[in-house]
């Protein structure tokens, strides 16, 4: 049995006949309302036995499950308690890239010390689903998911003002995921949730003549993001040329687009990348009176470069003259 708003008991198994389970408030009085389920185990020569109960929470109170043979009257039981405790973690998913250091947050409503109970991180999708166990003023670390192994850490001072949010160092793709706190002796749960992926984020920008050429360019996002290109209206610009590939260590995507435009008195352009599971984007603005500058400093820039091969031409070509002519003195002379 575990504490939940809504408890769940599905550990009791391989019984013969189908046994009987029952729901006992504190005062030992049975409860209804409960959704209890039997069924054949994988050898269907004993029985599994489930139940799904709702209730109130309510400080102090407790609630037991017991499971009886109904040949033998031997029973098994499990008592949960609820304390009133309530561990505060973000309501919204955090957001952070790869490499970089994060902090969990899971603090109790109220302060306790907690540096001498058993405060557990886990994420139940894994195998050990151990993150970060500490018991009786230790790190217990033995049982800990390898692919965490020197990069979870809780705050001493923390735990010390009930607060068991867990550090977790040079964050990889694969540690995103829903993240369990728990301590048990409280009977108190809560879960954080990590999205990991997206970072850099960089426009560049040429200028060819009459025509602009915009190249918008981002790195490090997991998993592959929308690019997309947008007119001052808001309107989804086509004909960009749009190209994703892995990065260097192969766990994100770095994704670039081209786009043509024909400069416009007042038209702005917009590169918008999107995360396409936390919905997280970034933006970057090219306003048409930038284009409208940057297509004078191109037609000036021209002419520069222009002037500099002229003027180098002309240099070469005196120069050539002038050995030309010594030449032609030297063999006079020796004649």
């Amino acid at each position: 049995c575990e504490l939940e708003p809504v408890k769940d008991l599905r550990d009791l198994v391989g019984w013969f006949p189908e046994p009987e389970l029952v729901w006992l408030d504190s005062e030992g009085t049975v409860l209804t309302g409960a959704r209890t389920e039997a069924q054949r185990g994988v050898n269907e020569e004993t029985f599994s036995v489930s139940s799904r109960l709702s209730v109130e929470q309510s400080p102090g109170n407790s609630f037991t499950c017991r499971v009886r043979h109904q040949e033998t009257r031997q029973s098994r039981e499990n008592q949960i308690r609820i304390t009133g405790q309530t561990l505060v973690v973000p309501s919204q998913p955090l957001v952070v890239p790869v490499g970089s250091e994060v902090t969990l947050p899971c603090q109790l409503e109220s302060v306790k010390d907690l540096r001498d109970l058993v405060v557990d991180w886990a994420r139940h999708d894994l195998k050990p689903r151990y993150i970060h166990i500490r018991r009786d003023g230790w790190d217990h670390l033995i049982s800990q998911n390898s692919l965490y192994l020197g990069r979870t850490r809780l705050s001493e001072r923390g735990l010390a003002y009930g607060d068991m949010s867990l550090t977790l160092s040079r964050v990889r793709l694969s540690d995103a995921g829903t993240y369990h706190c728990f301590i048990p002796q409280m009977d108190t749960r809560a879960e954080v949730t990590l999205h990991v992926g997206e970072s850099g984020h960089t426009m560049e920008l040429w200028v060819n003549g009459p025509n602009t050429a915009l190249r918008c360019e981002s790195r490090g996002w997991f998993p592959e993001p929308e690019l997309v290109w947008l007119d001052s209206e808001g309107t989804v610009l086509t004909g960009a040329r749009t190209e994703a590939q892995r990065g260097v260590n192969e766990e994100t995507f770095s994704v670039s687009s081209r786009l043509s435009v024909e400069q416009s008195p007042g038209n702005s352009f917009t590169c918008r990348v999107r995360h396409q599971e936390t919905r997280h984007e970034y933006i970057t603005v090219v306003p048409g009176e930038f284009l409208e500058a940057c297509s004078s400093c191109s037609v000036a820039w021209t002419l520069f470069v222009l002037g500099l091969i002229l003027a180098a031409v002309a240099g070469a070509f005196v120069l050539w003259k002038y050995k030309t002519q010594s030449k032609y003195l030297l063999f006079i002379i020796t004649l």
